[in-house]
């Protein structure tokens, strides 16, 4: 017999395709600002806490310089569980040593009511820092996708401050929608329903009581 070649077949290499990432290409997405706060009076002031803690890496993925704090949202989370666990332990504890709240002196009160009070002040104080401090960094960081975007337009400050979460969503909702240059009716109705009306009734009675007159009588 003839002398055979030995040929060696070379195996491919196997391949492995990409698969995307759900999580690092995910942006910010449109949601009910009505849902939203429906959320957040159910959880007693929870969910916001969890609404900056799901959008950190949706915002960090706007390819803008300014990034959303993940560990600011994750205190602020922590803060609030710590609050209602205090708020309860506080309230218990009242309830079983302070029998008689009117006649009771300041040095009567026991000491670890004192303090889990004390701490319940302090905890509530971060926690409003922290919501405003996450607040204003996410601001931060849609100021700058607008810009990325062509806009020269600015989120407000002042409905920010006031409005916090439900405003940042609602400035959501514009940016997908390329609106941030139209007016900005929803945050102002509910600026002069919830700030400036309230405000004014309670130093104007006269006008208050006037108002509601009319309002009945229609």
């Amino acid at each position: 017999m003839g002398d055979t070649e030995k040929t060696t077949q070379k195996v491919p290499e196997k391949t492995t395709q990409k698969v995307p990432d759900n999580e690092t290409e995910k942006i910010p997405e449109k949601k009910s600002v009505v849902l939203l706060l429906f959320l957040s009076i159910i959880t007693l002031g929870i969910y916001p806490y969890f609404w900056y803690l799901k959008r950190v890496p949706e915002l960090n993925n706007l390819e803008t310089n300014s990034k959303a704090k993940k560990g600011l949202a994750l205190s602020g989370v922590i803060l609030v569980f710590l609050m209602f666990i205090l708020s309860f332990t506080l309230s218990f504890l009242g309830s079983t040593n302070l029998d008689n709240l009117d006649n009771l002196e300041f040095d009567e009160i026991p000491t670890e009511v004192l303090v889990i009070f004390i701490v319940l002040a302090t905890v509530m104080v971060l926690c409003f820092v922290i919501t405003i401090s996450l607040a204003f960094n996410v601001r931060k960081v849609l100021n700058e996708a607008i810009v990325n975007k062509g806009e020269n337009v600015k989120i407000s400050g002042i409905y920010t401050l006031f409005f916090n979460m439900l405003y940042l969503q609602y400035e959501i909702n514009r940016i997908i929608d390329d609106r941030e240059k139209a007016p900005r009716r929803g945050p102002l109705i509910a600026f002069v329903l919830f700030y400036l009306l309230p405000v004014f009734f309670s130093v104007s009675p006269s006008f208050a009581a006037a108002f509601s007159l009319l309002f009945f009588s229609l």
